[in-house]
């Protein structure tokens, strides 16, 4: 698979591609997990406010590709087998851990406020 690595508006927003993992985050713990997760090195914690989510989901992916209209073109392709997404699906349900909604790992890709 093919990936364009390059679609950001505006250079208050960055585009995402993601491998993610939907979590589901009890309202007593989501401080508590925003801290674990939104410090994992080439992972991206992500909400219903991240256009590509819906509203009221939080996601936890693995990062493919974010970019800002900073890093100029950004125009880039990466090739990945479905085998490669597939093991980056279990990379990502190990990290989410009991948060993880599902075992399903899916491709979320849209654009985010930095």
């Amino acid at each position: 698979m093919k990936i364009r690595k390059g679609f950001v508006s505006n250079s208050s927003s960055s585009s995402f591609v993601v491998v993610g993992i939907e979590l589901n985050v009890p309202e007593n713990e989501s401080e508590a997990v925003w801290d674990k997760f939104s410090e994992l090195e080439g992972y991206l914690f992500l909400d219903g406010e991240d256009g590509g989510i819906k509203a009221g989901k939080v996601v936890l992916g693995k990062i493919l590709s974010d970019i800002s209209s900073e890093d100029g073109d950004g125009c880039e392709e990466i090739e990945l087998s479905i085998i490669d997404i597939e093991k980056m699906g279990k990379e990502v349900l190990e990290k989410a851990g009991k948060y993880a909604a599902n075992q399903n790992a899916k491709v979320y890709c849209g654009t985010r406020a930095r």
